[in-house]
């Protein structure tokens, strides 16, 4: 099963909304696991995130300044991701 999170109604001048796809029902209840994370920019461009746990998602949304939470809690972080749609 396949469950999906999606915030939209994000104050960021970068980032448009984020989704965020668990692919155990199970693990929708444990916060701290990983999925995941789709990232869509105000640019339209969209990048997906492996292996994020869900609480750095929520982090983000919350923050003040999402686009900084972003780079300091995902792009430092170097998770592996590639751009959606990209078929290289």
């Amino acid at each position: 099963m396949r469950l999906q999170t999606r915030i939209t109604d994000i104050d960021s001048s970068h980032i448009e909304s984020m989704d965020y796809v668990w692919f155990d029902a199970e693990e929708r209840w444990r916060l701290k696991r990983k999925g995941a994370l789709r990232v869509t920019f105000q640019n339209g461009a969209r990048y997906i995130y492996e292996d994020v746990p869900y609480l750095v998602m929520m982090n983000i949304a919350a923050d003040e300044s999402p686009g900084q939470a972003f780079n300091d809690l995902v792009k430092a972080m170097e998770y592996k991701y590639y751009k959606e749609g990209n078929d290289a």
